[in-house]
């Protein structure tokens, strides 16, 4: 589907479902995904991360934990 014809489908949605096909998008999907539609609903929070890690918003991929506030993943082994 190109861009004219995706938003010719979103012509027949209303706001309710546009919010819910939004949120569907967020929920699921990647720590980036995620991230792209924070900094589209609160620029200043964009801002902010373009400060803290501008490597990673130059195409650089991940690169900073404080990007998303998160601590790097440890395996730690389970109980039996």
């Amino acid at each position: 589907m190109n861009r004219e014809n995706f938003f010719a489908k979103l012509l027949t949605f209303d706001e309710e479902r546009l919010k819910k096909a939004l949120w569907n998008l967020y929920w699921r999907g990647s720590v980036t995904i995620r991230e792209r539609i924070e900094a589209e609903v609160d620029p200043a929070e964009r801002d902010r991360r373009q400060r803290l890690c501008p490597m990673r918003w130059r195409g650089y991929g991940a690169g900073c934990a404080t990007i998303t506030g998160s601590v790097p993943s440890v395996n730690v082994p389970r109980r039996s």
